[in-house]
C-alpha cells in the first residue's frame, strides 16, 4: 500500500512501528507474533481476541525485548476466547501510559494507553474488539463518550483500532454494509475521524472463498500515520503494519563529566608557572624525543590543573547525522 496521499507535504518523518492483529489465541502464536516483531521492528503491536485467562501468566507469554499490557476477558465462565492486549519494546515503555480511565467497563473489551511523543501531541490508542454476539449500539455506546472528548479536546491524536466485526463498502468495495458498519461509521464520522484502512481484506474465512475488512484504524489526525500495509495472515486475520510520525525513544542519556572552566582561568599565575618549567630537566635521562614529551606534557598538566579550575557539566548524547557538522549547528541558531 502507498503512503495515504501521496501529494501531501510530509510534516514528519516516519519513526515508529506500530501493528495490530486479532491473533486468535496469542499463546498458541507466539513464535509467530515474535517472528512479526523482530522482522518489522515493531515498537507497540495491538492484539485483539488473546484468548488469555487468568491462569496465564505474563511469564508465560514473554517475549524477549518486550512489555506486555494485558485486558483479559472477564466472563470466561460462559464464553471463551476474547481479550485485547499490547506488547510493547522495553525501551518504549517509559513513553507509555495504561488509561484505565477511559477503558469502558467489562464486558466491553478495549484497552486504552496514552503514548507520550517527542516530537507530537501525545497519542491516545483505544484498541478495541467486539465479538460478532454483543450488541453494536450498547459497544458504542460505552466508548462514544471517551472518543468524543479525546477528539474534542484536540490536545492529542486519537487512534481507534481493532476489530469490530463490522463491514463497509466504504472502506472495502467488495464488502456487503452490515448495520454494525453503518453504526460504526456514523460514530467516526460524528467524531471527525477517519478509517485509513481502505480496500483491502483483513480476514479470510477458513475455506479461504470469502473475505472482509474487518480490522480497522481511525483517527483525528491523518498526518499522524505516514503508511500503512496489510501482511500474510497469522490467524484468520492479517497483521496491519502502520508507520506513525511518533518519536517514542527513549530520552537522551545525560552523563556528568568533570571539564576546565576556561573562563575563569587564572592566566597571569598559569603564564608565570609555564615560564619556570624546567625544561633541561625533560632531556635528562630520556632515551627518546616520545619519553621527553611525556615528561613534559605531565608538567603542563600539572600547571594546568593548579590555575585553571575545573566544573561539573552534563553531556548529552544527541546521536547527530554524521554530515550534521558544528558549522550547520552554528548556522541553525542564526536568527532570520
Amino acid at each position: 500500500m502507498s503512503l495515504l496521499n501521496p501529494n501531501a507535504k510530509p510534516f514528519f518523518p516516519p519513526i515508529s512501528n506500530f501493528s495490530m492483529l486479532n491473533c486468535r489465541s496469542a499463546k498458541n502464536k507466539l513464535d509467530q507474533i515474535e517472528d512479526l516483531l523482530s522482522t518489522h521492528n515493531i515498537d507497540v503491536l495491538f492484539l485483539t481476541e488473546t484468548w488469555f485467562t487468568d491462569s496465564i501468566s505474563d511469564q508465560q507469554i514473554t517475549i524477549k525485548g518486550y512489555s506486555i499490557l494485558r485486558r483479559d476477558r472477564s466472563n470466561l465462565s460462559t464464553t471463551r476466547g476474547g481479550g485485547v492486549a499490547a506488547y510493547i519494546k522495553s525501551v518504549a515503555l517509559p513513553a507509555i501510559t495504561r488509561r484505565y480511565d477511559l477503558e469502558p467497563p467489562s464486558p466491553y473489551e478495549c484497552l486504552c494507553i496514552e503514548i507520550k511523543s517527542k516530537n507530537t501531541l501525545p497519542i491516545i490508542v483505544m484498541n478495541c474488539y467486539r465479538p460478532p454476539s454483543q450488541c453494536m449500539r450498547d459497544f458504542i455506546s460505552a466508548i462514544s463518550q471517551h472518543v468524543k472528548s479525546i477528539t474534542e479536546a484536540t490536545t492529542s491524536t486519537l487512534l481507534l483500532l481493532g476489530d469490530f466485526n463490522a463491514k463497509s463498502s466504504t472502506w472495502r468495495s467488495n464488502d456487503t454494509t452490515t448495520i454494525e458498519g453503518t453504526l460504526l461509521q456514523q460514530l467516526i464520522d460524528s467524531t471527525g475521524l477517519y478509517q485509513l484502512i481502505r480496500d483491502s481484506a483483513t480476514r479470510f474465512s477458513p475455506s479461504g472463498q470469502s473475505s472482509s475488512l474487518l480490522d480497522i484504524l481511525a483517527t483525528n489526525n491523518t498526518d499522524m500515520v505516514r503508511d500503512y500495509s496489510v501482511l500474510s495472515p497469522i490467524s484468520d486475520h492479517c497483521p496491519v503494519l502502520f508507520v506513525t510520525a511518533a518519536d517514542i525513544t527513549p530520552q537522551q542519556r545525560q552523563e556528568p563529566r568533570t571539564i576546565l572552566d576556561q573562563r575563569n582561568t587564572n592566566l597571569p599565575a598559569l603564564r608565570e608557572h609555564l615560564f619556570s618549567l624546567p625544561l633541561a630537566e625533560c632531556m635528562q635521562g630520556a632515551t627518546s624525543a616520545t619519553s621527553a614529551w611525556l615528561v613534559w606534557e605531565n608538567y603542563v598538566q600539572q600547571a594546568i590543573h593548579a590555575h585553571v579550575p575545573s566544573k561539573q557539566t552534563v553531556f548529552r548524547h544527541t546521536f547527530r547525522k554524521p554530515w550534521f557538522t558544528p558549522y550547520l549547528k552554528k548556522t541553525e541558531k542564526v536568527p532570520g
